[in-house]
């Protein structure tokens, strides 16, 4: 395999973990796991791409890395996902030292369906760029494991 089937295969492998965590109701668990499979998406296109990046786990600057380089546009909903997706990795890892709640209790079942709903989007605009790695069946399987939970319950 080279080396943006491998990232974008851990990609897939992420989706699987995040709906996973989400069935058992582990809410930050499935938060972090969608950063993930994002953040792999965002590193096989730069891989795919050849473009050279440091070691991060910002979503959002690894896409700014493909926008330099003018491989794609961002659109600002993803924009968005992306640094909160981010912030939810940088804030859901550890307890903060001011913090009078653990990490964990900070999410809920609307930020994880939130959360791997944003993160189908970026293999859906990865796809268009490696078509090679990300096929239209990737894309289905993806879509068929978060289909199901990508909608919002109604509050209460």
């Amino acid at each position: 395999m080279n080396q943006p089937a491998i990232w974008a295969s851990q990609a897939i492998y992420k989706f699987e973990v995040a709906v996973t965590l989400f069935e058992g109701q582990l809410w930050q668990d499935s938060c972090l796991a969608s950063q993930q499979a994002a953040e792999l998406i965002g590193k096989a296109i730069l891989f795919h791409c050849d473009i050279d990046f440091r070691k991060t786990h910002d979503i959002g600057l690894i896409f700014r890395r493909a926008e330099e380089a003018e491989v794609l546009v961002m659109s600002d909903k993803l924009n968005g996902a992306a640094n909160q997706m981010t912030r939810d990795y940088l804030e859901g890892r550890y307890p903060r030292p001011d913090s009078e709640r653990p990490p964990h209790s900070l999410f809920d079942k609307r930020d994880a369906i939130k959360r791997i709903s944003w993160a189908q989007d970026f293999p859906d605009m990865a796809a268009h760029i490696m078509p090679d790695v990300l096929t239209e069946d990737n894309i289905n399987y993806i879509h068929s494991l978060t289909g199901t939970i990508t909608h919002f319950p109604p509050r209460g």
